[in-house]
């Protein structure tokens, strides 16, 4: 990637006193929250909740880029604009959550891995093409007392993501959950 692009993309995304607004959910998890509140669970009414957050008035004020998940990327508007198109109107960044979601390892449920590098630079290419210009990626690392599962596999997951950040044009924020141990408790 030009490393200018990647500079002026970040500038935007970090502008304060804006921030990014994640819509990533998956069609499940999206129909979990609906269920929770008696909301028919339907592509139609999955389509018009993110078109509430799409083309809220004035988001731009608050909001400078939108992530995505692969089905919201592909919305459209009641009146046929894409999702894509109505964010970008606004000079907001379209970002994508480009993981493929989490399982649990075999032999150890209590560890999860993280799904989506095979394909993943297809998927970034297609992603660019309908108007992405960041990208997201989730790990989910398990550490507990006594430490859940193999020290050696959480880093090279780690070690994993690297190439990734620099291929993804990564907007890579981590999440820290830290429990209470530290990290000579790992040793």
């Amino acid at each position: 990637m030009n490393q200018d692009v990647l500079m002026k993309t970040v500038a935007r995304l970090t502008n304060p006193p804006k921030g990014i607004l994640a819509i990533d959910e998956s069609g499940p998890t999206c129909d979990k929250r609906f269920k929770a509140l008696g909301v028919d669970t339907t592509l139609e009414n999955r389509q018009a909740y993110r078109e509430l957050l799409v083309t809220a008035p004035e988001i731009e004020k608050y909001v400078s880029g939108y992530i995505t998940f692969d089905e919201t990327l592909r919305q459209s508007t009641k009146d046929g604009r894409t999702f894509v198109s109505v964010l970008q109107s606004k000079c907001i960044d379209v970002g994508i959550k480009v993981d493929q979601g989490t399982k649990d390892l075999p032999g150890n449920p209590i560890e999860k891995f993280t799904e989506g590098l095979e394909g993943l630079e297809e998927r970034l290419k297609e992603y660019s093409d309908l108007g992405a210009t960041f990208a997201k990626w989730r790990a989910v690392i398990t550490i507990g007392d006594p430490p859940a599962g193999d020290v050696d596999r959480v880093i090279r997951d780690v070690l994993d993501l690297e190439p990734l950040a620099v291929r993804v044009r990564d907007e890579a924020g981590v999440l820290h959950d830290l429990g209470d141990h530290d990290v000579p408790a790992l040793h």
